[in-house]
């Protein structure tokens, strides 16, 4: 089971080193930037530090397979 609790709402994820969460940030990054809407992919990245995961996805629309892409993949250790 992965949790992901990058809003700090079971820890103090900043603790961690966010490089473990790279390929899972890179998901995010490359669908917006392939986007033709203009929503910056920094930012949705930032809301996912403050903001819990489901939240960020419906605020910027983030399509189901995206969704999906980004709940299953394996993050480094």
């Amino acid at each position: 089971m992965l949790i992901l609790d990058l809003d700090d709402t079971i820890f103090e994820t900043k603790s961690m080193n966010p490089k473990i969460f790279d390929e899972a940030i890179d998901i995010i990054k490359n669908y917006y930037t392939d986007r033709e809407e203009a929503t910056d992919s920094e930012k949705v990245i930032q809301a996912l530090w403050s903001i819990p995961v489901d939240e960020v996805f419906t605020k910027y629309k983030t399509e189901e397979y995206i969704k999906a892409k980004f709940y299953k993949k394996k993050l480094r250790r």
